[in-house]
């Protein structure tokens, strides 16, 4: 999906395109760069121990970003008919005051599981000239864990209309000014969402309100996905294909006659290259990747098949995820399953709403569904691995909240 992205921000003709790359999935990103001439974008990669905060102040002290561009930070994993330019009017009229500006969402997509999403407990405001504020956020799991809603008083004193929204998902696309890299009061050594809330913070942490953090809420009428679960993943590829079965039905249609026992490959499905369909299959709303072999008389319906999966005769698949490499094999039935890249699905197998992986340590260290529902830095922006070790407790810090001890 990294290709989506770019051609996203190419739209916006930004100055220049950097993108941060974990280097553990690099030689992949840049083998597909190399691939794809037309991409204009140049990849940096990235220690994996980087927090995905730390990781627009690492490409500044490399002399990787224009010292006199403001910084656009963009995930690799979304789909939106959201147009960049509209975004880019938006923040240019906003106040000079403003030194972070953050899009936010409402999921629009009713077949896309909810609980899964878990959006942030966010705290925003309006401020005095009509600009909606972010001034504090918490993670879902520490509020769930902790059972408790607990604002800051401070924050309260300062906000004291302040609307607390667990519906908001974080688009992760932020427009910073250039000078946020140099706030001496915010440590960026932590995940790249808890380093914008700690710049929101400091519209009430000070005795002196300091420069903001803007909320920008897309419309209802718009659509975002960002693709870094299996569920958000399937519905993106949906997406596509039903932009492209509407453009078929828009075209003048031919009569062609279909060879006898040719297969069925629908206008709502995609083809990769090098992919063999056989006999008398039926493909529906799924996208098949390249270098796949199909079998004869199977039926695919509402699937995402990644690149060199070989499915054997008379299998049924619906609703399912299949990994790179993976192998089903013949007259299997599966319903609503995720399997891993390079497992092998036995004969005859029935299966449903299941997860079908390899327990060995290979399989465990080759997850082609990395780069699918991880977040890793490699993507335009600093969206980055979620340190398991950082301590979710200092969402609920009393410590931090004395009003009357404020520099």
């Amino acid at each position: 999906m990294i290709e989506y992205a770019l051609k996203w921000c190419a739209q916006a003709a930004f100055a220049s395109i950097t993108v941060a790359v974990d280097e553990q999935e690099y030689d992949a990103v840049n083998d597909f760069c190399l691939k794809n001439s037309d991409i204009k974008a140049k990849l940096v990669k990235i220690p994996h121990s980087t927090p995905s905060g730390a990781v627009l102040p690492l490409l500044h002290a490399n002399g990787e970003l224009n010292p006199h561009q403001d910084i656009v930070v963009v995930p690799c994993d979304f789909i939106t008919d959201v147009d960049p330019e509209s975004l880019i009017s938006t923040i240019r009229q906003q106040d000079d005051n403003i030194a972070v500006s953050g899009v936010y969402y409402r999921n629009t997509l009713e077949t896309l599981e909810t609980k899964t999403l878990e959006p942030d407990v966010l705290f925003h405001a309006v401020s005095d000239d009509g600009t909606e504020l972010l001034v504090d956020a918490y993670e879902r799991k520490a509020v769930s864990e902790a059972k408790v809603l607990k604002p800051r008083m401070a924050m309260l004193w300062r906000f004291p209309e302040v609307i607390a929204t667990m519906d908001l998902m974080r688009s992760s696309i932020f427009f910073l000014k250039r000078h946020v890299l140099e706030f001496d009061d915010i440590d960026f050594n932590k995940t790249f969402p808890k380093v914008i809330t700690d710049i929101a913070r400091r519209t009430w942490r000070h005795r002196e309100m300091r420069e903001r953090v803007s909320l920008l809420k897309l419309p209802p009428t718009t659509l975002f996905v960002r693709a870094n679960i299996l569920s958000a993943y399937t519905e993106a590829n949906r997406y596509f294909l039903r932009l492209k079965a509407r453009h078929a039905q828009s075209q003048p249609q031919e009569d062609r006659k279909r060879e006898p026992n040719q297969a069925a490959i629908g206008n709502d499905s995609m083809v990769g290259a090098n992919t063999v369909v056989g006999e008398r299959s039926s493909v529906k709303r799924t996208a098949i990747g390249n270098n796949c072999t199909i079998g004869k008389k199977c039926r695919l319906n509402g699937c995402v098949i990644l690149d060199n999966v070989t499915i054997d005769n008379e299998v049924m698949l619906e609703n399912c995820i299949i990994g790179q490499g993976a192998v089903i094999e013949s007259k299997s039935k599966l319903n609503g399953c995720s399997i891993e890249g390079k497992y092998v699905v036995v004969s005859e197998t029935e299966a449903k709403n299941e997860v079908l992986k390899g327990l060995s340590m290979a399989a465990m260290s080759d997850d082609e569904f990395s780069d699918v529902y991880s977040a890793s830095t490699d993507e335009s922006s600093s969206e980055g691995d979620m340190e398991s070790d950082e301590d979710d407790s200092e969402e609920f810090d009393d410590d931090e909240d004395d009003i009357f001890d404020r520099s």
